[in-house]
């Protein structure tokens, strides 16, 4: 939400180890469908009755703090350095 051109630098592999640069939203996009899915896979998986990771939780706290920088702001003193800006 606050840098929406920036790029993350990812290392993958496919016999060999290589880094390249992916757009944030890609990895945000992956990050969400990545917990929903696990989340609906945990949902079928209820018979195991063992502890597991809140996946809604994460998605529901991945919106929340879009929604409070949205509503929040950036403050003053980083909206004027240009050096931040993409």
């Amino acid at each position: 939400m606050k840098f929406p051109h920036s790029r993350i630098l990812t290392v993958g592999w496919f016999f060999i180890l290589f880094s390249f640069e992916l757009p944030a939203w890609v990895l945000l996009a992956y990050f969400i469908g990545l917990q929903f899915f696990s989340g609906v896979g945990s949902i079928a998986d209820v018979l195991t009755q063992r502890g597991g990771v809140a996946y809604f939780a994460h998605i529901g706290g991945f919106f929340a703090g879009m929604l409070l920088v949205f509503l929040m702001g950036t403050r003053d003193r980083f909206a004027m350095r240009r050096d931040l800006r993409w």
